[in-house]
C-alpha cells in the first residue's frame, strides 16, 4: 500500500481533530473490573462481572445481584463504556429497588475492543443473550444516545421479554441523521490509525446507522410496553425532535415525553436522578 504523502496528512489532520471533538462528548473511556470494584466497595455495593459470547462476539458486563426486583440493564451510546449510566445504576433507590445491569457493547470496554458490531439486529440479539442469563422475572431497558435506538431494537425483536424501555437522548429518527462529512475519511485504511480504538468502533458503527433506523420504521408498531424518552432542549448531537418522532410511531405503547429544558445531551451524567426518578416509577412492575 502507498504510503500517505504529508500533504495529504496535512489535509487530513484537521478532519481527525473535528471528528475527535466532536465524538469525545459521549466518550467514557473503559474501566477495569478492579477499578470498578474498587469504587463500589466503597459505596459498600459488591459487583460480579461476567462474559458471555455468542459465535465470534464475546460481550463483559457486570451486575449488583438482587435476583428478587425488576432487572434493568444500562446501555452506553457512542463511544462509551459499561461505566458511562453508572451514577444512575449504582444509587442507592436503584440497587434497592432493582438488580442493574451494566453491559459493554460490541467494540467497546472489554467486549471485543476495537471492533465494532455494525448492524443493529446483531446488537440486540447479542445484548438479547445476556439478559437471558438472568432469572429475573421483569427486565427494563435504559438507552443513551445510539442505545436508545438499540433498545428500541430489542423491545421490537423480542417484545415478550421486555417489561419497559427508557430512552436517553436517543437517535431514533433517521431523518435527523447528521450528514457527517469526515466519518468516510477516518474509516480509510491510512487515516484510521491516527484514531484511537474506541473512536475507530464508533465511526464504524455510526456510518450505517441511518438505513438500519430506516429499516425499522416498519417495527414501531410492534412496540407495546411502557416507554419513556427523556430528551434535553440543548441536545448539540441528538436533535430534540427526536422525542416528537417517538410519539409518533409509537401508536400501541404508553408513552411518556420528558422535555429536559436547557439540558445538553449529556444530562444522563449530570443529572443521573432523572434517571432514577423515572424508573422507579416501574419498581412495583408486576
Amino acid at each position: 500500500m502507498k504510503k500517505p504523502s504529508k500533504l495529504h496528512l496535512i489535509w487530513f489532520i484537521p478532519i481527525v481533530f473535528i471528528a475527535t471533538i466532536n465524538l469525545s462528548g459521549c466518550m467514557t473511556f473503559r474501566e477495569s473490573d478492579k477499578s470498578i470494584r474498587q469504587k463500589l466497595l466503597k459505596k459498600k455495593l459488591n459487583p460480579t462481572f461476567h462474559n458471555y459470547t455468542n459465535g465470534n462476539q464475546t460481550i463483559h458486563f457486570w451486575d449488583i445481584p438482587n435476583k428478587a426486583k425488576p432487572l434493568v440493564m444500562f446501555v452506553h451510546g457512542s463511544p462509551g463504556s459499561s461505566t458511562a449510566l453508572m451514577k444512575a445504576a449504582t444509587d442507592s433507590l436503584i440497587t434497592s429497588n432493582f438488580m442493574p445491569v451494566l453491559v459493554d457493547r460490541p467494540g467497546f470496554g472489554y467486549s471485543n475492543f476495537g471492533v465494532a458490531e455494525t448492524s443493529l439486529a446483531r446488537q440486540s440479539e447479542l445484548l438479547m443473550g445476556v439478559l437471558r442469563t438472568y432469572a429475573n422475572s421483569k427486565k427494563i431497558l435504559v438507552g443513551h444516545s445510539l442505545g436508545g435506538p438499540l433498545i428500541a431494537k430489542m423491545a421490537m425483536d423480542f417484545p415478550e421479554e421486555i417489561a419497559a424501555i427508557v430512552i436517553l437522548a436517543g437517535s431514533i429518527d433517521p431523518d435527523l441523521e447528521p450528514k457527517e462529512w469526515y466519518r468516510k475519511p477516518m474509516a480509510s485504511t491510512w487515516i484510521r490509525w491516527m484514531i484511537p480504538k474506541s473512536f475507530q468502533a464508533s465511526n464504524a458503527e455510526i456510518m450505517p446507522l441511518k438505513v438500519d433506523l430506516e429499516k425499522m420504521l416498519p417495527d414501531w408498531q410492534k412496540i407495546r410496553i411502557p416507554v419513556v424518552v427523556i430528551q434535553g432542549t440543548k441536545d448539540g448531537f441528538v436533535p430534540k425532535q427526536n422525542a416528537d418522532f417517538a410519539k409518533k410511531m409509537l401508536i400501541n405503547a404508553p408513552i411518556k415525553l420528558r422535555i429536559l429544558k436547557g439540558q445538553s445531551h449529556f444530562f444522563p451524567f449530570t443529572k443521573p436522578e432523572i434517571i432514577v426518578e423515572e424508573l422507579m416509577h416501574f419498581a412495583d412492575l408486576k
